[in-house]
C-alpha cells in the first residue's frame, strides 16, 4: 500500500468531494426496486445467473443483465436498508478509487504532479461524473473503475509479457477473462475492455497479436448476451438492427455520437452564446488541436520520440505511439458506443457520457503535459493552462451546484411525499398533479397503483372526496389544504453549504371541493360583521391543516381591521411558498410595513414590484416604505417613475412635493 499512499491521498479527496454532492439523497429511482425485486429471488438463483453465459434480458441485448450490480445490492440493503446516503458512501469510495486509478495512470506516463491534478480536477468536478453519481441505479462509476484497472494491468503484460503459451500466459488468461466477465456483469460497457485491447494488439505488437487473440477474443465473446436471438436478430451496432429500439439499445448513428459530443461531452447546447460556455468543451477541444499538431509534425518527421508505424500489405503507415494509442483507440470505441443508445433527455443522458470521458481526462493530462515540454521556453504556458482549466473547474461548479440542487431538492421531495402517502394513505384516492413526476412509486400500494395524472388542478373536482394530490407548485385556492410538505431542503452536507427556500418542496394537498365556511364568512361580511366572519376562518384554520387560500381570504379581514400583527403571522405561514405571487408579496409587504419593519416590507415590495412593474398601488407603498427608512433619493425615483404612467395623479405628485423638502 506504501507505493499507491499518493493515490489513495487524491482518491480520499475525489471521495469526499463525491460524497458531498450525493449525501442525503434517497433512493428514488424506480430501477431500484427492479435491483433489489431481483435481489429477492434469493442468493444461489443470483449466483448461478452470475455463472451463466445465458441472459435473462435478450429483447433488450443484456441491457439489464447485471447480477453482480444486484447482488452488490443485495448486500447494501442488508446494511443499510432503504437508508440512502449509506449506499451513496459506498459509491463515493467507488468514484474515490477512480479518480485514484486515473491519477495513477497519469503519474505512470511521465505526467508531472501538477498537470495530473488539473486533469483529475476537470474529471472529479465534471456534471458528467456528477450525473453518473447522483443517478444511483447507474452503475458506471463501478464498471469503469473495472476498466481503468484492467487496462493498466493488461497492457504491461501484453507488451512485455509472455510471448508464447505456457503457465504465465495461462495465468494472464485465466485472470484476464474472469475480471471481463464478472465486470461485464457488473454492467456491459466493459466489454469494451477486449475490444480495445485487441485493436492495439493488432496496430502495437502484431508480433503477439496471433497468441493475444485467443483470450481477449474469448472474453469478449463471453460478454455477449448469448440467446436465441443472438442468432435471430442484429445486434444494435448493425444497420438494421431488430429488437432493440426503445429506452435502451438503438440502431447505431453517427448522429447520436455527435449529439452525445455536442450536448454532454462539449456542453455546446449549454451557454452557445457564451465565452464561458464555449469553455465547457474549451479544455478538450484546445487539446485536441493540439494533438492532431503533434500528430502532423510526427507525419512530417519531426518527433521527439522515435516514430511507430503500422505495416499494411507492406506500407508502412505512421501512428501515434504505443500510449498515446492507447488512449485515442480507447476514447474512438468509448464515443462510438454512444451512438447505440436511445435517445434521451438531457439529465438522463448525461450520466452515459463518463464512459469517453475517462480516456479524454487522460489525453488532455499527455497532451498538456507535451505541450509544457514542447514549448519550455514560453514562461506563461503553464499560467494560462492553470487559468484555463480554474475557469472550466468554476464552470463546472457552478453547473454542479445547480444540477445538484434542483435534482436533489426534487428527489429528496418526492420521497417525503413518497413515504407520506404510503404511511397515511395507501388506499388511495390519490393523484399527481400538472407535471408531478411518477418515480419512486413503491409496488403493491394501492394508492400508487390506482393513482390519476391531473394536467391541472380543475380536474381535481373529478377526484374522490377527502382525495390526496402530490404537486410541486400549490395553487392559492382554498379547495386545497396543505396535507404535507415535504421539504426538499434536508440535513445534508450540501444543504447545510447552499441553502434552499421552502417553496422547493413537494406538497401533497388535501381536496375539499367547495368550503362552506367561505361562503359563511362572506355573508357574515356583507352583513356587516366582519368580526364573525373573520372568526368562522379562525375556527376553520384551526380543525385542519393549513389552507393557503382560506389563510389568503382572512389576512384581507385582518387588514380591514388593521391587525397587520395576525396579517403578519398568516403571510409567514403562507407566503414562503408562493414567492412568484405578487398578490401575496403585496400583502405580505403591507402586514411588515403596518408592523413598522420597513426594510423588511420594501424587501417584499421590491420583489413584487419586479413582477407588475409600475404598479400604481405596489409601487407607491414601496416608495413610502423607503422614505420611511430615510431612502428620500430611491423613494422620489421610484415615484418619478409612476408618474410617468400616472401623470394625474394628486397623492404622487404631494408625496414628490413633500419628500423634496
Amino acid at each position: 500500500m506504501a507505493r499507491f499512499r499518493e493515490e489513495i491521498r487524491v482518491g480520499a479527496a475525489v471521495g469526499a468531494v463525491a460524497f458531498f454532492f450525493s449525501h442525503g439523497l434517497p433512493l428514488w429511482d424506480d430501477d431500484y426496486g427492479v435491483w433489489l425485486a431481483q435481489a429477492e429471488s434469493g442468493l444461489l438463483p443470483l449466483l448461478l445467473r452470475i455463472l451463466s453465459p445465458l441472459t435473462s434480458d435478450p429483447l433488450a441485448w443484456g441491457y439489464s443483465d447485471r447480477p453482480v450490480q444486484v447482488l452488490l445490492y443485495k448486500l447494501l440493503h442488508l446494511v443499510f436498508g432503504t437508508w440512502g446516503s449509506g449506499y451513496f458512501l459506498v459509491k463515493s469510495l467507488a468514484f474515490g478509487a477512480l479518480g485514484g486509478a486515473l491519477y495513477h495512470a497519469m503519474r505512470r506516463a511521465s505526467v508531472e504532479r501538477g498537470i495530473a491534478y488539473l486533469a483529475l480536477a476537470l474529471f472529479a468536478l465534471s456534471t458528467t461524473s456528477l450525473a453518473s453519481l447522483l443517478w444511483h441505479s447507474d452503475f458506471a462509476v463501478y464498471s469503469q473503475l473495472v476498466t481503468v484497472v484492467l487496462l493498466l494491468w493488461a497492457v504491461p503484460r501484453i507488451a512485455k509479457g509472455p510471448a508464447s503459451p505456457g503457465p504465465a500466459f495461462i495465468r494472464f488468461s485465466l485472470i484476464f477473462f474472469a475480471a471481463v466477465y464478472f465486470g461485464a456483469k457488473l454492467r456491459g460497457d466493459v466489454r469494451l475492455v477486449p475490444l480495445i485491447l485487441l485493436a492495439w494488439t493488432w496496430c502495437y505488437r502484431r508480433e503477439r497479436f496471433r497468441l493475444y487473440r485467443w483470450p481477449l477474443g474469448t472474453a469478449f465473446l463471453a460478454t455477449l448476451p448469448w440467446s436465441a436471438q443472438l442468432f435471430t436478430a442484429r445486434p444494435p451496432f448493425l444497420p438494421g438492427a431488430t429488437g432493440y429500439q426503445g429506452w435502451t439499445y438503438g440502431t447505431f448513428s453517427l448522429g447520436r455520437v455527435f449529439d452525445f459530443l455536442a450536448r454532454d461531452f462539449l456542453s455546446i447546447q449549454r451557454a452557445p452564446l457564451s465565452v464561458l460556455g464555449a469553455l465547457g468543451g474549451g479544455v478538450a477541444l484546445a487539446g485536441l488541436a493540439y494533438g492532431v499538431y503533434r500528430f502532423s509534425t510526427h507525419l512530417r518527421g519531426k518527433p521527439r520520440k522515435a516514430k511507430a508505424s503500422l505495416d499494411l500489405r507492406g506500407a508502412k503507415v505512421p501512428v501515434p505511439d504505443a500510449e498515446w494509442g492507447l488512449l485515442l483507440l480507447w476514447l474512438a470505441f468509448s464515443v462510438l458506443a454512444c451512438g447505440i443508445l436511445s435517445p434521451q433527455p438531457h439529465a438522463f443522458q448525461l450520466r452515459y457520457t463518463l464512459i469517453p470521458l475517462i480516456p479524454a481526462t487522460l489525453l488532455f493530462a499527455r497532451t498538456a503535459q507535451v505541450a509544457i515540454e514542447d514549448f519550455s521556453r514560453v514562461r506563461w504556458l503553464k499560467t494560462a493552462l492553470l487559468t484555463l482549466v480554474a475557469l472550466q473547474c468554476g464552470l463546472h461548479v457552478s453547473r454542479d451546484y445547480r444540477f445538484r440542487a434542483d435534482m436533489g431538492h426534487m428527489l429528496v421531495s418526492i420521497d417525503g411525499i413518497y413515504r407520506a402517502v404510503e404511511k397515511n394513505h395507501p388506499d388511495g384516492p390519490f393523484a399527481q398533479g400538472p407535471g408531478f413526476l411518477g418515480y419512486a412509486y413503491k409496488r403493491g400500494v394501492k394508492a400508487f397503483e390506482t393513482r390519476r395524472a391531473l394536467s391541472s388542478f380543475d380536474e381535481a373536482a373529478q377526484l374522490p372526496a377527502n382525495a390526496v394530490i402530490a404537486a410541486w407548485n400549490p395553487p392559492l385556492d382554498p379547495r386545497f389544504s396543505f396535507e404535507t410538505v415535504a421539504s426538499g431542503c434536508g440535513a445534508s452536507l450540501f444543504d447545510l453549504v447552499f441553502r434552499c427556500e421552502p417553496h422547493e418542496s413537494g406538497f401533497l394537498l388535501r381536496y375539499l371541493g367547495t368550503v362552506p365556511e367561505l361562503a359563511q364568512a362572506d355573508q357574515l361580511d356583507k352583513r356587516g360583521s366582519l368580526s364573525g366572519a373573520r372568526q368562522v376562518l379562525e375556527d376553520f384554520l384551526r380543525r385542519g391543516p393549513f389552507n393557503p387560500g382560506a389563510g389568503f381570504v382572512l389576512s384581507l379581514y385582518a387588514y380591514r381591521q388593521g391587525d397587520f400583527g395576525r396579517m403578519e403571522q398568516l403571510y409567514e405561514q403562507l407566503g414562503p411558498y408562493f414567492p412568484t405571487n405578487a398578490s401575496v408579496l403585496y400583502n405580505w409587504g403591507l402586514a411588515k410595513q403596518g408592523q413598522k419593519k420597513y426594510r423588511e416590507a420594501a424587501s417584499l415590495l421590491e420583489r413584487a414590484y419586479a413582477l407588475v412593474p409600475r404598479d400604481y398601488a405596489i409601487g407607491f407603498n414601496l416608495a413610502d416604505s423607503y422614505y420611511r427608512q430615510g431612502k428620500k433619493r430611491r423613494a422620489l425615483a421610484t415615484v418619478q417613475e409612476l408618474m410617468e404612467t400616472f401623470p394625474n395623479s394628486a397623492p404622487l405628485k404631494n408625496a414628490y412635493q413633500e419628500w423634496s423638502k
